[in-house]
């Protein structure tokens, strides 16, 4: 009986682990989001394709968003971050951070009723 209870410990431990590095603070969110980030891969429903075009996203400390897409004059505009919900905003577009680290930000955002997911690589 006690081993049992000694390897559910463990196991409970390993998991509030788990939990707490998978779970970073608003601060470290918003840290990790301070870069420029290209777009390499776009999916909607289910099919994942590579942009046609360079998308670049950098979003300031200082909440400013920028989206230049290959061609186009860059768009500016403010953005914020919801930590309960993991959302970000940007003018009216609200997108849900679905994994983000040093290197990798994964969005999910609801366009004309399709979910697109763009998974994005750090640049700078």
């Amino acid at each position: 009986m006690h081993k049992y209870l000694f390897f559910l410990s463990i196991l409970m431990v390993i998991s509030l682990s788990a939990i707490s590095q998978s779970n970073p603070s608003e601060e470290k969110v918003k840290t990790m989001l301070c870069h420029k980030w290209k777009a390499v891969s776009i999916e909607v429903q289910g099919e994942k394709e590579l942009p046609e075009e360079d998308l670049i996203i950098t979003f300031l400390i200082d909440g400013t968003f920028i989206d230049s897409q290959e061609g186009t004059k860059p768009n500016k505009e403010k953005w914020e971050y919801n930590h309960e919900k993991m959302t970000i905003t940007t003018g009216d577009v609200k997108k849900k951070i679905l994994t983000i680290n040093e290197h990798e930000l994964r969005l999910s955002t609801n366009i004309a009723d399709e979910i697109m997911i763009v998974t994005l690589k750090r640049v700078d």
